[in-house]
């Protein structure tokens, strides 16, 4: 399956959400090819539950059978934190494709990123039948971060302010 057309979309889903003066995520669930359900994060504005791998969860999970989501794929505009994972994985999504990894996310960070991942948490519940794919078109889901709550701010000093911080903590 081509998954550029789907991260694309999740791509246009974070910049949508930071225009909207929320935190650029976005998250899409696609069955047999079809998008069948979206979300963005709403984690400043209060709508939903937050985080846009979330609110897609339980939006989802209330609506579409639990083979549908076990036959799914969600795509994902930056790597899930621990609470949208356990979601995730507790819905039964059993394929994540994700867009920014959580080194390319850590960029922006004025720490190193010290959660949980998806990968970590796969390991610990020996979860062999869950697929986690990419980072896919990484350097285009960067630029969503350029639209961090309302404002655009290029993400060359975005970086440029965050590697300033991380030196003078050193």
């Amino acid at each position: 399956m081509d998954h550029e057309p789907f991260i694309r979309q999740v791509i246009e889903l974070a910049i949508s959400s930071g225009k909207k003066g929320n935190h650029t995520f976005g998250a899409l669930l696609v069955h047999e090819g079809q998008v069948i359900a979206s979300a963005e994060n709403t984690e400043v504005s209060g709508e939903g539950y937050g985080h846009a791998e979330y609110n897609l969860v339980i939006q989802s999970a209330a609506r579409i059978p639990d083979r549908v989501l076990g036959e799914s794929t969600l795509y994902t505009s930056t790597a899930p934190c621990p609470r949208c994972s356990w979601a995730i994985l507790a819905a039964g999504i059993r394929t994540i494709v994700i867009c920014v990894s959580y080194d390319g996310f850590a960029q922006l960070l004025p720490g190193p990123y010290e959660d949980l991942t998806i990968y970590e948490i796969v390991r610990r519940l020996e979860l062999p039948d869950v697929e986690i794919l990419g980072p896919i078109l990484e350097d285009e889901g960067m630029q969503a971060f350029q639209y961090w709550d309302g404002e655009f701010h290029p993400l060359e000093k975005l970086l440029e302010e965050t590697r300033r911080i991380k030196e003078a903590r050193k």
